[in-house]
């Protein structure tokens, strides 16, 4: 990469050692590039005026380094170029610097020695100060027909970031339709970003998924760096106060790794995979807030902040990447996703540092590519959001569904499929709630008669499958809806809700007493066995489980002391 950067560099170091000619506005054109004509006189001290930097003409040379790139200079730069206007050619002219943070640009124009017009530029001025309401810097010329110029521009940029001098003679209808062309893209951006934030939002709320908040947090950093660092922040969000966008764009610059990191983090699942990696990106995170709120506080200054950036920013991608393209070899999903996203913008972000340190020339794309570079990275880690999502909501659903079979296993006896005592409390609870004189509960205790001769001459496996054959009985003689539970050894309990009276109750007894009237045709043998049955009624005899089964239980007894095969009510 740093090869290609170089080679990108390469064309406007052969451009700058190339005789430097006049720019010369013929008529009809509209745009006129500055850059090839520029000549520059370093200023280290600060201190040179227009007249002496007139008068070390001969000191000018032809800038190095790549087109419109004067790399990064703490001097402070005097630039010059002659301009010939030709009869017939057009008066009035713009000069347009598209690169908004340059902190101070004073603009001459001298014919035979004097100065016709100054002009001041600068990022810091509000924007309704601005003669054009434009983003990039402009200052009107006014240029007379057959004549010859020199545009003299002294420039200085405080943070040690390059200094890029894109500048450009411009007609209005040429300013203007840059400027629309420049907007709608920006809006477009803009847009984008802040729909992928909402979205987020709103999805963090509704999923209670952090994830989501740390992708909110990286789209609307990345929306209002780029919308600061271009002055667009500075036109639409606070025209009349100057000075906040390059603190803006810093500060958002600095939360864009800062979320980046917490959100691979938590898609990759990196705190139970790989543990170390995890604390190391967390780590670097909290550094990061801490610079931030010391920026905020205005404790540090850009001076700090800037180069923080480009130190940690690439350190966590190089040490994901390796992770991500050996989870991605073996289809994970979610890895290739958060590489879709990341390799693209990490090559844009690495072009941009190279411009920004002054070894990548100037292009009319780096007011785009960059935020193209984003907009692919955040549709990207939205598909990641969605597929975490997904896989959360699919291990949720799994844990449900194995959490409803343990539960199912503990209230279901494992012979006849019936409830056991554990399933009988869980029925019971909820329909002893809708319990009323108008729809009665019968809670029905079944004890079989003369089971245990069935078992000792048998076996326990004929013993077994005569219980089997009960449940059966018991369920066909019942609604669909009924409880039907077996409790013990050879004991039931059946449960029939929605009963209009008492005798709705004693003929769902007969049904069941019946049940045993029929001898029971086993596989091994033929039996008989015989069914005693005491029930209660709630709310007539008992409210809460506990006593409506020891009532329904007494009956039981009494039956069996009376003689067996027959139904008791409880009194």
């Amino acid at each position: 990469m740093w090869l290609i950067l170089c080679w990108l560099g390469l064309p406007g170091a052969r451009a700058s050692a190339q005789v430097v000619p006049p720019v010369s506005l013929a008529p009809g054109q509209q745009v006129v590039a500055l850059w090839p004509a520029l000549r520059l006189l370093p200023d280290p001290a600060h201190t040179l005026t227009i007249d002496q930097a007139l008068a070390r003409r001969a000191q000018f040379t032809a800038p190095t380094g790549p087109y419109a790139n004067l790399g990064v200079r703490p001097d402070t730069v005097w630039l010059r170029a002659d301009i010939r206007v030709p009869a017939g050619a057009p008066a009035d002219w713009w000069l347009g610097i598209d690169f908004f943070p340059l902190d101070e640009v004073e603009v001459f124009l001298v014919r035979q020695g004097r100065v016709v017009q100054r002009a001041y530029l600068s990022q810091l001025l509000p924007f309704k100060a601005k003669a054009a309401p434009t983003h990039q810097h402009a200052a009107r010329l006014v240029l007379q027909p057959a004549q010859d110029y020199e545009l003299v521009m002294r420039v200085r940029k405080y943070a040690p970031l390059a200094m890029l001098m894109p500048a450009f003679l411009l007609r209005t209808d040429a300013l203007l339709a840059r400027e629309a062309s420049f907007q709608f893209w920006q809006s477009l951006m803009f847009g984008l970003g802040l729909c992928l934030t909402v979205y987020a939002l709103v999805a963090a709320v509704l999923n209670r998924e952090r994830l989501y908040l740390w992708f909110a947090l990286f789209a609307s950093s990345h929306t209002m760096s780029w919308f600061a660092y271009f002055g667009l922040a500075s036109q639409h969000f606070w025209p009349t106060q100057g000075g906040l966008n390059s603190n803006v764009s810093l500060l958002f610059a600095l939360l864009m790794p800062l979320s980046g990191f917490l959100f691979v983090d938590r898609a990759l699942d990196l705190r139970h995979s790989h543990p170390r990696l995890s604390k190391s990106l967390r780590g670097i995170s909290v550094l990061l807030a801490v610079l931030g709120l010391l920026f905020t506080a205005g404790l540090i200054g850009e001076g700090v902040i800037g180069p923080v950036i480009g130190l940690l920013g690439p350190w966590p991608f190089l040490l994901i990447l390796p992770l991500a393209l050996r989870r991605g070899l073996r289809r994970d999903r979610l890895a290739l996703w958060v590489l879709i996203g990341w390799v693209p913008h990490a090559v844009v972000l690495a072009i941009g540092a190279g411009l920004h340190r002054g070894h990548v020339p100037w292009s009319e794309w780096d007011n785009i590519v960059p935020q193209l570079g984003a907009a692919i990275d955040l549709l990207a880690w939205a598909m990641v959001g969605s597929l975490r999502t997904k896989d959360l909501r699919r291990d949720a659903a799994r844990h449900r569904e194995e959490r409803d079979r343990l539960l199912v296993a503990v209230q279901t006896d494992a012979l006849t499929g019936l409830a056991n005592r554990r399933g009988l409390e869980h029925g019971l609870r909820s329909l002893l709630a809708e319990a009323s004189r108008t729809r009665m509960l019968a809670l029905y205790v079944i004890d079989l008669d003369g089971f245990k001769p069935v078992n000792d001459l048998h076996g326990h496996d004929v013993g077994d499958e005569a219980l089997v054959m009960v449940a059966q009985r018991l369920k066909q003689a019942v609604r669909a809806g009924d409880l039907v539970c077996r409790i013990g050894g050879d004991e039931f309990v059946v449960v029939a809700a929605g009963l209009p009276d008492e005798q709705q109750a004693r003929l769902v007894a007969d049904k069941l007493l019946a049940c045993s009237v029929r001898p029971f045709v086993l596989s091994q043998a033929s039996c008989r066995v015989g069914m005693t049955i005491g029930y209660a009624m709630a709310p007539l005899h008992a409210t809460d489980a506990d006593s409506l089964l020891k009532q329904a239980d007494a009956a039981m007894y009494k039956g069996k002391q009376a003689g067996k095969q027959q139904v008791r009510r409880a009194e």
